[in-house]
């Protein structure tokens, strides 16, 4: 009897994480290409895996134990061994899951143009799926798949394939048990060919593709209202609130423009915004505030300073 509940309690008992810690690695001297790794490891198993400072992974927990073995070194037999105790595979599939981990690491490494932020965890993207979400994102060259189905294409557009296809892996198919689409397709501008994979069976297959191509610009906008406009905080969170928000931001943000250009002031966008904000409410022409303010930061150089290297 007490052998059946040990059975059973070693069956049916939840893995324990490994402890939360931070792990750092550098490529030794003579590498190429030269590359460094962060991994931190949270409470609850997940991991962060910050590669070159540029690239960030979320892990789910087998895929940050595959991290944490791989910045110890150990070798890829103990590792198998490890994940048969801890998680009941068989050998031959953990070797070949951390296999494709570090490869996919290494793709990362040697591959500058991928994703800033890519995500290994299939979990999170099957939420994201689950609550409505769409996704884009590249898929890796060996990316292991069966294909489902195929549908037409029109290569004149660049497009050259668009599949159905579901995730082979153990831990990828168990983490995203759905189908996904896979889209293959060749830039006309640099004639890369390039592998997205989204949830999105809706739009057009180039639809998707300009998706991917204009992400940067999606980045350099969020760069561009973070630098540029004063906005703090949401007052709202619903969709309306937040474009209203935006767009009186952007407003104001051009008629400062407009004022400065119709004026001829001399002085920068931000040091004008700099004025507006702490004279709103003061009856005094918008010109003469402008020039009061260039001739205090004219006047404003204390002379009596001495110099330095003045011998």
């Amino acid at each position: 009897m007490a052998s059946i509940s040990s059975w059973i309690r070693e069956r049916f008992t939840r893995v324990r994480p490994l402890p939360a810690v931070t792990l750092h690695y550098q490529s030794p001297p003579g590498d190429e290409p030269a590359y460094r790794l962060h991994l931190r490891m949270q409470a609850d198993g997940s991991g962060l895996l910050i590669v070159n400072a540029a690239t960030v992974l979320h892990l789910n927990p087998t895929a940050a134990e595959y991290a944490y073995h791989m910045i110890k070194g150990t070798p890829p037999e103990t590792v198998a061994l490890e994940f048969h105790r801890r998680y009941r595979v068989g050998r031959e599939i953990a070797l070949r899951d951390f296999a494709e981990f570090r490869e996919r690491v290494q793709t990362l490494i040697s591959t500058p143009d991928l994703d800033p932020v890519t995500y290994l965890d299939f979990e999170r993207l099957h939420r994201w799926t689950l609550a409505g979400a769409f996704f884009v994102t590249r898929a890796r060259k060996n990316f292991r798949f069966d294909r489902i189905e195929s549908r037409p294409v029109d290569k004149g557009t660049g497009v050259l394939c668009d599949q159905t296809i579901r995730l082979v892996w153990f831990y990828s198919s168990r983490g995203y048990p759905s189908d996904l689409r896979r889209i293959r397709y060749r830039d006309p501008q640099t004639n890369k060919r390039l592998v997205f994979l989204t949830n999105n069976f809706t739009q057009p297959a180039e639809v998707i593709a300009d998706l991917y191509r204009c992400r940067w610009q999606v980045e350099l906008f969020f760069k561009w209202i973070k630098q540029h406009l004063r906005i703090k905080a949401f007052y709202g969170t619903s969709e309306n609130a937040v474009k209203t928000q935006v767009w009186t931001a952007v407003c104001s943000y051009l008629l400062v423009a407009i004022a400065r250009q119709r004026l001829q002031v001399p002085l920068n966008l931000y040091t004008i915004l700099q004025i507006l904000s702490v004279s709103l409410f003061e009856k005094t022409p918008i010109n003469q505030a402008f020039s009061t303010a260039d001739r205090t930061m004219r006047e404003g150089v204390d002379h009596n300073q001495l110099s330095l290297l003045d011998f």
